[in-house]
């Protein structure tokens, strides 16, 4: 029997594809922009209740609404980006959509917790702002404060608020075999801000400072995401899936694993507990904040002990399978989602420049989380009393 050999693409053709692929992540991306900038506010609502306060319109309106449009968006970007056209299974469309839902919960979680006092980024004086949610760690602005001691405070504050935003989703990402990545990518929550603060702007609802900034963050976000799964699917057998928990891994790749995300959890954990002090006139705000304080934090740990637990239950670990579907590890052969062709963009080679932005990033957070607290909080300005009551 005489076999056709089915004749290879040319490198022209590779290349365009993958420029292709590039361009349509890109593209995506903005949208990802867009879709953070409406949750922010860019869309205005109007005010057609009766309440005089516009309570009822806050609440049900701007802070369930508009938070959707974000959370839902980055739900179907996972669940789309997850598809597989080979595995027509029914467990395998439940998979994406469990992961899809999964995503969008936790986000939305994590989105009640407010940043409003950090996103100026040492720009202007917060110290008669609402305290924040780290403050009991990284400490408090005064008004003898100058912009570097004001910036180092926010920048930190801002990094905390974006681990906080993509550790329990990045967990649950981690979990499906996506590796660390997107967990570890919120840490860059401050640089994107500072970024946007030096971009000059005078465009009604685009301006210079958060405005831009939830569209830079939204825009790196959705790209985050797309680089990961499209970096899984053209090697899903890559040392950076399954970091952790194989036999032959040397123990220091489980610490630099734990040991982040332990210190990320304990300052979790000590703001559900420090920000149940604050005394706040806001209730409303006051009761998402907590809320999403505790819901987020109890995400988180729920995931981990199931990755936790996973791990030790696993017959043939050397497998590239992930932690939820134990008895059912899937196929080798991975394709690209369906609305991204299958080039060869460099998703790798990007994967690891983001890595390497987080894991800069981590050092400089965790040097300034050292140094503010033992400043701020240890030696406190003398002119500075900070209360735990805030307006």
């Amino acid at each position: 029997m005489m076999l056709i050999q089915t004749p290879r693409r040319s490198a022209s053709w590779r290349a365009f594809d993958g420029f292709l692929a590039l361009f349509t992540v890109l593209l995506v991306s903005f949208l990802g922009g867009a879709a953070n900038r409406i949750r922010g506010g860019f869309l205005s609502i109007p005010d057609w209740t009766t309440d005089p306060g516009g309570t009822f319109r806050d609440i049900m309106l701007r802070d369930l609404t508009l938070r959707l449009v974000w959370c839902l968006s980055i739900g179907l970007l996972v669940g789309i980006a997850m598809s597989e056209p080979k595995r027509s299974r029914r467990s395998h469309h439940f998979r994406r959509f469990a992961a899809g839902t999964f995503m969008a919960f936790a986000t939305w979680c994590s989105i009640l917790v407010g940043w409003g006092v950090y996103f100026n980024i040492g720009r202007t004086n917060t110290y008669n702002a609402r305290i924040g949610v780290f403050d009991w760690v990284i400490g408090h602005e005064c008004p003898d404060w100058g912009f570097l001691r004001r910036w180092a405070i926010s920048y930190c504050g801002m990094s905390l608020r974006g681990l906080l935003q993509t550790v329990p989703a990045g967990l649950g990402l981690f979990a499906l075999g996506y590796g660390p990545d997107y967990m570890l990518s919120g840490v860059t929550m401050g640089l994107v801000y500072e970024i946007a603060w030096d971009i000059p702007s005078t465009t009604v609802n685009i301006e210079t400072g958060p405005p831009i900034g939830e569209l830079l963050w939204g825009w790196w976000t959705f790209f985050i995401l797309q680089c990961v799964v499209l970096s899984h699917r053209s090697n899903p057998i890559s040392t950076v899936h399954n970091l952790v928990h194989k036999p032959q891994r040397s123990w220091w790749r489980r610490v630099l694993f734990y040991a982040p995300l332990s210190f990320v959890l304990a300052i979790m954990i000590g703001s559900c507990i420090g920000y149940g002090f604050v005394k706040q006139t806001d209730e409303t705000n006051y009761g998402q904040t907590w809320l999403g304080l505790f819901s987020t934090t109890g995400l988180t740990i729920f995931i981990l002990l199931i990755v936790i637990t996973s791990s030790s239950l696993r017959r043939e670990p050397d497998l590239p399978y992930d932690y939820l579907e134990i008895q059912d590890p899937p196929s080798l052969t991975h394709e690209a989602p369906l609305f991204i062709p299958s080039g060869s963009a460099p998703w790798g080679f990007l994967v690891a420049f983001i890595r390497l932005v987080s894991v800069l990033q981590c050092l400089l957070v965790f040097a300034l989380v050292w140094i503010t607290a033992f400043e701020n909080r240890i030696i406190p300005s003398s002119a500075c009393e900070i209360h735990w009551d805030s307006t």
